[in-house]
Formats: structure tokens, sequence, C-alpha cells
């Protein structure tokens, strides 16, 4: 049998903001050699925003210097009609009335969530300061005089639970995979815990279990 034991795998090429496409997976086996490939073979051709950082014998890392932080405000919300239309707005890049989808700027709402859509001043006093980051929980402290729309760039896996100021507030999937929600103006604390009901039930079943065994 070959053992593989280096997977290459090459950018698909120009797409839209938030994905990434894989053109082609090499695997190569201990003396070199090609032991399956799948998709075509020619050079990267990335966007000139990517500024190639490394390259060596086996890999080429890239950096994107307009990469989009963990956190941001947006002072615009575009409701549509379902996440098909989102994801479609996203693939395009283009939005239903004709303009470019900027993620900088807009933020997009689909299906239920559809019915928040409005829009703030922009104000360039805007700040998002992050407090916390980690595998359970999100803290950034925000800064809006004018209101706006908060993007957190996490997926919005069911369990996580919103705080404005210490209160429970609900939050939306925007942009068809993260996480975002509507700020007041001012100056506040949101925090997001991830607290999925399973562990919660887990947690009633254990103490049920161990009052009936006392």
């Amino acid at each position: 049998a070959r053992r593989i034991v280096r997977v290459r795998i090459e950018h698909l090429g120009p797409v839209p903001y938030l994905f990434l496409g894989i053109a082609a997976v090499r695997a190569v086996g201990a003396r070199g050699e090609a032991l399956a490939a799948t998709g075509p073979t020619a050079p990267l051709a990335l966007p000139p925003r990517w500024v190639r950082v490394f390259r060596d014998a086996t890999a080429e890392v890239y950096e994107n210097p307009d990469a989009l932080p963990r956190a941001w405000l947006v002072p615009e919300v575009v409701p549509l009609p379902d996440e098909a239309a989102v994801l479609e707005a996203i693939r395009t890049g283009r939005l239903p009335d004709g303009r470019a989808f900027d993620p900088r700027a807009v933020a997009l709402l689909g299906g239920r969530d559809a019915a928040s859509g409005r829009r703030w001043a922009a104000d360039a006093g805007s700040r998002v300061e992050p407090r916390q980051l980690s595998a359970n929980r999100i803290e950034v402290q925000v800064r809006a005089p004018a209101g706006g729309y908060l993007v957190l760039s996490e997926v919005g896996y069911p369990g996580w639970q919103a705080a404005l100021d210490d209160a429970p507030v609900r939050h939306d999937r925007v942009n068809y995979v993260l996480r975002g929600l509507p700020i007041p103006p001012g100056t506040h604390r949101v925090s997001m815990v991830f607290r999925p009901r399973s562990v919660l039930l887990g947690g009633v079943i254990t103490l049920a279990t161990g009052v009936v065994l006392i």
C-alpha cells in the first residue's frame, strides 16, 4: 500500500468576500510521486488584494490585507426573502437592487429575520473592541453614537445566547452563516455565551439522578 505524506489544496480563484473554493487537491507520496489528483493543475490566479508572505518548495502562504475583523458595525441591514437569496447575493457579490454587496457596509438577513431591515446614520466615531474571545464566550465593547448593527464573524450555531449590557437579547443569523444584532446609540457591552440545550438538559438529568440515588 502507498502512504500519502502530503496533500496540496489550490484556491479556486476570485470569489466574493466570505467564501473560498477548492480547485485542486493532490496527494503526494514519500518519494514525491503523485498518487491522486482532482481538478485543474494551473498556477494560482488570485485577486490582486492577496499578498504572498511566504513561499518554499512545497507551499505558498498569502495574506488578505482587506480581511474583516472578528466583529464590526454596519449602518444598514438588507432584508431578503430567504436564506437562498442571501447566499445568492453573497455568491454573486450583488444585491437585488443592483448594488455591490459590501459586508463592511451591509448585513443580509433572510427569512424570519428579514423584518429587521433598517438603516442607521454612518458615524466615523463608531468602534468595536474585543474584550474576550474564547470557544464558549465572546465579549466586545461597542461604541455606536448613532447606533448600528453588530456583525460577529462567528458561525451562527444553535445554542449561543446574547446579552446587551447583561440583559438577554435576541440575535440573528446574518450573512448566511454569521451572527449579528442591532445596537442602540451609545456605548454598550455585548456578550455571547454558548449554552446549548443539550448541555442544560444533561445537567438536569444528572441532578435528578443524583437526587433519586440519595
